[in-house]
């Protein structure tokens, strides 16, 4: 029961209904102070929340320096909230700097070629964009034990219905079986390359369109990139998706980590552990050998981890965007609480820091909110 997101709390008619007066009225009249309907009526009113679908911030309203609300469209109609206390922003290390560029806090100019009058000048709003940017290497496999038979004709119907009987098999498995993490040359004092590995291999090394015949598939991608990309919108209009260049591979050093881990892709390729299986690489192929044909390979087939972050950076140094409580610089009533306030990357996949932050930014707003800051 309520083995979801919200708990039984989603599985229930969909009817909220607070009851009468006198439910509550009763219940303290029965010896139990503070439970009349005047006492308890407060705590149904916080109860903090309106999910607003369909629709599309606009932008923030700003009187000088203090954040009221926000403007939304939805339906065709432009629609205003007006914050309480403050206004916590969490679109997102894309979305956030965006709508603080449009809002016309950011870099005076950038917003000046958008035609967007300067609110408040924060040069890093947009800056410092990182990503992770992975590269992967492609095996054949000598027999049918991979996930690429077992997603077609009657082996995908089977798996459907495995997933139905007990919610296992095909359907039910990560992109990912294996991860490993590994220092890409001698005297790093930490790993600084992440690999994962699944037994299923992509059609011209495309993900989601598994091949034909049995396959197998290791990536890797550098932890800590030095390239940093930016968000810049692209007019004034929010509507309109903004400019996303992450640079990768601009930095030598990213550079240097992704040929290497291109080698170390094919030392744990060439294991013992996979003699019996391993048939020949496929992609890049061993005719693509030396460092520069590796990083050129890199840079024609590699793709994002979806891993953006630090698009409006904590920190005191001019090109932050927030402080330490997540508060944006030089504004009143306004946070940013999402991956896009990383100072740097983290060694990992992001979505676990970024749950920290969310949490971790909960219990400050109320410290904050207690004590009148």
């Amino acid at each position: 029961r309520g083995k979801l997101l919200g708990g039984s709390s989603s599985i229930n008619g969909h009817l909220y209904v607070r009851g009468q007066a006198h439910d509550f009225d009763t219940w303290a009249q029965r010896g139990n102070p503070g439970w009349s309907y005047a006492d308890v009526l407060p705590y149904f009113r916080r109860a903090n929340l309106t999910v607003v679908t369909h629709a599309a911030v606009m932008g923030l309203d700003l009187d000088g320096r203090r954040v009221l609300g926000l403007r939304y469209r939805r339906g065709g109609r432009e629609c205003q909230v007006r914050a309480g206390r403050e206004v916590i922003l969490a679109a997102g290390a894309i979305g956030s700097p965006h709508l603080l560029q449009v809002s016309g806090v950011g870099d005076p100019a950038h917003l000046a070629d958008l035609g967007v009058s300067v609110r408040y000048a924060l040069t890093g709003v947009g800056a410092n964009f990182q990503d992770h940017y992975a590269v992967r290497l492609v095996h054949q496999v000598t027999r049918p034990v991979t996930l690429n038979e077992r997603a077609r004709g009657p082996r995908l119907l089977w798996e459907i219905g495995r997933w139905f009987m007990n919610g296992s098999g095909l359907l039910a498995f990560s992109p990912a079986h294996v991860g490993a993490f590994l220092r890409s040359r001698d005297g790093l004092a930490a790993p600084d390359l992440q690999f994962v590995f699944t037994p299923a291999s992509y059609s011209d090394g495309v993900t989601g369109q598994l091949q034909k015949t049995p396959g197998m598939t290791i990536g890797v991608w550098q932890m800590r990139p030095e390239s940093l990309g930016f968000v810049r919108a692209a007019t004034a209009d929010p509507r309109d998706p903004p400019v996303i260049q992450p640079n990768h591979l601009t930095a030598p050093e990213d550079c240097r980590a992704l040929i290497d881990g291109l080698r170390w892709c094919r030392r744990l390729m060439a294991s013992d552990a996979l003699a019996d299986v391993r048939g020949p690489e496929t992609l890049p192929g061993p005719a693509v050998a030396s460092d520069d044909e590796l990083l050129d390979y890199g840079r024609a087939r590699g793709a994002t981890v979806y891993h953006a972050v630090s698009t409006c950076r904590m920190g005191d140094d001019p090109m932050a965007v927030v402080d330490a409580r997540l508060k944006v610089h030089g504004l009143d009533r306004l946070r940013v609480v999402d991956a896009s306030v990383m100072p740097t990357m983290v060694s990992a996949n992001t979505n676990a820091a970024t749950l920290m932050i969310a949490e971790k930014a909960a219990d400050m707003i109320v410290e904050d909110w207690r004590v009148g800051a």
